[in-house]
């Protein structure tokens, strides 16, 4: 057992799952009709609940190599990738382009030239299960 996620072979120390208790069993999509009517469409969700892995201004810090690495998975068209879980189960998931930017971090130090070593906080994952 691991005290943190990891994406294919990137470790995420210190990340955790944003909404891990949001229900994805419901798709649903509303919208009007041409008299002005709503009318709402339900439908069950096997699989595809969309997540959030996060790390904080003073928590879940990831490095330029890392954040790229990151952003190299997710430029791959059609990829999914295997993400373990802290318990060590995993689960198969892609990237939500459709939701972009996928991967997204803020510089610890902003300078004008980053080095591969430098951290970045505030790191959001747009993932979802396939």
């Amino acid at each position: 057992m691991s005290d943190y996620y990891t994406l294919n072979t990137t470790a995420l120390p210190g990340l955790v799952r944003e909404n891990d208790i949001s229900p994805g069993a419901v798709r649903a999509t509303v919208a009007e009709t041409l008299s002005g009517r709503t009318v709402i469409w339900e439908e069950p969700v096997n699989g595809g609940s969309s997540f959030d892995l996060i790390g904080g201004a003073d928590y879940g810090w990831l490095t330029r190599a890392d954040l790229a690495a990151l952003a190299a998975l997710a430029s791959v068209v059609g990829a999914h990738y295997t993400l373990t879980l802290p318990d060590n189960s995993t689960k198969q998931v892609r990237f939500r382009n459709e939701n972009a930017p996928a991967v997204e971090g803020t510089p610890a130090v902003a300078r004008p030239n980053q080095a591969a070593t430098d951290y970045y906080t505030n790191v959001r994952i747009k993932l979802m299960e396939v």
